[in-house]
């Protein structure tokens, strides 16, 4: 008994790798092979596609499986183009391992729109169905054609409702916050099952939107855009400040990737302002011992620019009786300046140590002063808070 067990062993094994060899290397003769055939639909049949039916079931698209004579794993991808164009540019409407295809009407209106289909005209299309099967001894099988003709749909256009065309002028927006105005347009509804998403395009009047400028994506149908929006997207496009270029706007509806849906485009005329770059300086220092700093020149007070008024200025306490000078660095007491001897608010420049001192800026007395320093005019004041 145990002898005709050991006998079995060898010859089960056998078996067993005989069939892995089966399936990696199947057996098959290739002038044998039968390609799938097209059951549904007829070849000169007639179809006119209908929005109100978008998420049913497009008329059966059914074929016959290939047959290679062997146990073979296969992909079926269905395949439609132009009528004569012997599928030059094909597109491929569904690959399933499956012996028919389950698209709706929604879905191949969308795919014949993109294909360049005009909606409401009869087009001629050829549809056949190619067998893969992954294996590089096996090749492809392709099913005879069918002929057809189809009517798509369209979709309405996202016209833009406001603003209207005409000419504005941007405001200087800082805060990013001074409305400008609400865009707004229709919605397109590809069908319930499918997001639309608008794109807000500017581009220059005869451009044909070739180098269009985004300025906005999104689902919803409006955009409220603020005047530093519009100002900052025309900068950024190339238009110079204060310039007033005439644009056009458009809106562009996608969805999945295909093709859009675009809108007719608005033209404006927009004026956009100057953004204007405040001026810095350095610092100015005080010293003296009408100030809390004393004459430690290396812990003056700092004087900072005000570029709206053009001036250095310092809000302090002020001792009576003392005196002030003002550096141009800390810690050196070149350059500086002082008064010019006449205490009438009028400067005296020392731009360095060869030169003499300057008299101090005499104190008002004891309080709290604002001290405003012109060192372009050589002026200053001092002013009671």
């Amino acid at each position: 008994m145990k002898k005709i067990f050991y006998i079995l062993i060898p010859a089960l094994v056998f078996m067993i790798n005989a069939c892995e060899d089966d399936k990696e290397n199947p057996v098959f003769t290739p002038d044998q092979a039968v390609a799938p055939a097209i059951l549904t639909p007829a070849s000169g049949g007639s179809y006119v596609l209908s929005a109100v039916d978008d998420t049913n079931r497009f008329e059966s698209i059914s074929w016959t499986a290939a047959d290679y004579g062997a146990e073979l794993s296969r992909n079926y991808t269905v395949q439609i183009a132009l009528a004569g164009t012997d599928f030059a540019d094909p597109l491929e409407l569904e690959s399933t391992a499956e012996l028919s295809s389950d698209i709706t009407v929604g879905e191949l209106n969308l795919l014949l729109y993109d294909m360049g289909l005009e909606p409401g005209v009869a087009t001629n299309l050829e549809l056949r169905v190619n067998t893969y099967v992954p294996h590089e001894l096996v090749d492809d099988l392709m099913s005879e054609t069918v002929n057809f003709s189809i009517t798509t749909f369209g979709y309405s256009l996202p016209s833009i409702h406001t603003p209207e065309a005409g000419s504005y002028t941007l405001e200087i927006d800082t805060l990013e916050n001074i409305p400008f105005e609400v865009f707004t347009w229709d919605a397109v509804d590809f069908g319930g099952s499918y997001t639309t998403r608008y794109t807000l395009q500017l581009d220059t009047v005869g451009n044909n939107f070739a180098d269009a400028q985004r300025l906005y994506s999104g689902e919803d149908t409006s955009w409220s855009a603020t005047m530093y929006d519009m100002n900052d997207n025309l900068l950024d496009w190339g238009f110079e400040e204060g310039s007033t270029p005439s644009v056009e706007i458009r809106v562009a509806a996608s969805t999945s990737g295909l093709r859009d849906v675009v809108s007719d485009p608005v033209v404006y005329s927009i004026t956009i302002y100057t953004i204007t770059v405040p001026e810095t300086r350095d610092p100015l220092y005080l010293v003296g011992d009408a100030t809390t700093a004393g004459w430690d020149n290396a812990n003056g007070l700092p004087i900072l620019w005000d570029d709206e008024r053009s001036v250095y200025t310092i809000t302090t306490t002020l001792t009576a009786g003392g005196g002030m000078k003002i550096l141009e660095v800390s810690g050196q007491w070149a350059p500086q300046w002082g008064d010019d001897g006449t205490n009438t608010g009028v400067l005296s420049y020392r731009p360095d140590e060869a030169t003499t001192d300057p008299p101090v800026l005499p104190s008002p007395g004891d309080g709290t002063y604002r001290i405003d320093i012109d060192i372009d005019g050589l002026t200053y004041s001092i002013t009671p808070v």
